[in-house]
């Protein structure tokens, strides 16, 4: 099992059915960076409701596209 995050919705947009979680991420010399975290609604577990500033954990994956939210579920 991955390692979860969390962080807190930026924002989403349930017509598109996708958005952004904001969230720290170590970069390459291990300091903590604000990141933006594509999030799909496929990926979010429960069928919860993503809104701006909703608490979420998460599970990172790297793709060839970045890094995007799996396994997305409230806290």
């Amino acid at each position: 099992m991955a390692e979860l995050k969390q962080g807190v919705v930026d924002w989403f947009n349930p017509k598109q059915g996708f958005g952004f979680i904001k969230t720290n991420i170590a970069n390459a010399d291990g300091l903590e960076e604000e990141t933006k975290i594509f999030v799909a609604k496929k990926n979010v577990t429960n069928g919860l409701e993503l809104k701006e500033g909703t608490a979420v954990q998460f599970a990172l994956l790297d793709s060839s596209r970045g890094f995007q939210a799996t396994e997305v579920a409230g806290i």
